[in-house]
C-alpha cells in the first residue's frame, strides 16, 4: 500500500475526529435552543461514539500498516485527532455503560407502596413525554433489583423542624422550589440534568411519626424511558446531605 493509501487514511481518520467532535457538541446545545428534539440530540451522541470508534481504528490500523511513518508526517494533528476520538468515545462508552448499569425507568421514590403524588407542579408536566402517575409494581420491581438500598429516611426531630432543613437542603442542591407548604408538610420542585439540561419533578413529603419524622422523596424524568441512574443519585444525595444538616 502506497503514500495514497496512507494520506487517504490520515485524512479519513482526521474528519471521523472532526465530525465526532462537532456531534457530541452539538448534541445537547442544540436542544437546549430548541432547534431539535432530544431524541435527535441522542442520535448525535450515538453518532459521536460511532464516529469516534472509526476514527481509533483508523489511526491503530494505519499505525500498524505503515507503522512508523503513519506518524512520522503531521504529527501534532494525528495525535491530537487521536486524542480526541478516544476522548469521544471513552464519553460515550461511559453512558453507555450507565445506561446498561442502571433500570430503565425513570420514576425514582423511596415509597413504592404509597409514592408521594404531585400537585403544583402537574401544570409544568402539561405535554411531557412521561406521566406523573406511578407505574406500579412492574416499576417498583425494577426500582428494588436496581436500588435495594434506597428507602425512606426517618429522622428523630418532628416535622416542623425538619421541614425548614429540608427546603434549605433543596435550594442547596440548586433545585428550583415550584411549592412548599409547611401546612401539608409537602414540597415540590425541579432539577435539570448537567449536559442536556432534562427536566426532572421532585416531590418531598414529610410524615408525623412517634418517634420523629418520616421523609420520602420521589424523583420522575420528563422524558426519557431511562435515567441513567439520575433521580435515585439526586435522592440519595438530598437524603444524605438532609442526615447530616
Amino acid at each position: 500500500m502506497g503514500w495514497e493509501a496512507m494520506i487517504i487514511v490520515i485524512y479519513t481518520a482526521m474528519a471521523f475526529s472532526l465530525v465526532s467532535v462537532i456531534s457530541l457538541a452539538a448534541s445537547a446545545p442544540g436542544y437546549r435552543m430548541g432547534l431539535w428534539s432530544y431524541k435527535v440530540g441522542l442520535a448525535l451522541v450515538k453518532s459521536a461514539g460511532f464516529l469516534s470508534l472509526c476514527a481509533v481504528i483508523a489511526y491503530i490500523t494505519g499505525s500498524l500498516i505503515w507503522r512508523g511513518e503513519f506518524f512520522s508526517y503531521w504529527i501534532a494533528p494525528k495525535l491530537f485527532g487521536f486524542l480526541v476520538s478516544v476522548t469521544v468515545l471513552g464519553l460515550t462508552l461511559f453512558w453507555r455503560y450507565k445506561l446498561a448499569s442502571h433500570p430503565y425507568i425513570h420514576d425514582i421514590t423511596t415509597d413504592t407502596d404509597d409514592p408521594p403524588l404531585f400537585n403544583a407542579i402537574l401544570p409544568l408536566r402539561v405535554g411531557a413525554e412521561n406521566q406523573s402517575e406511578y407505574g406500579g409494581d412492574k416499576v417498583a420491581t425494577q426500582q428494588h433489583a436496581g436500588y435495594p438500598d434506597l428507602h425512606a429516611l426517618v429522622l428523630a426531630s418532628q416535622p416542623e423542624i425538619v421541614f425548614p432543613l429540608a427546603l434549605r437542603v433543596a435550594k442547596e442542591m440548586g433545585w428550583e422550589i415550584v411549592s412548599a407548604a409547611p401546612e401539608s408538610l409537602m414540597m415540590e420542585a425541579t432539577d435539570s440534568t448537567s449536559w442536556f439540561g432534562f427536566k426532572d419533578d421532585i416531590v418531598i413529603r414529610l410524615r408525623s411519626l412517634s418517634s420523629g419524622t418520616r421523609v420520602d422523596v420521589r424523583s420522575v424524568s420528563r422524558v426519557g424511558k431511562s435515567d441513567l441512574g439520575t433521580n435515585a443519585a439526586r435522592i440519595s444525595k438530598f437524603l444524605d446531605k438532609l442526615q447530616q444538616t
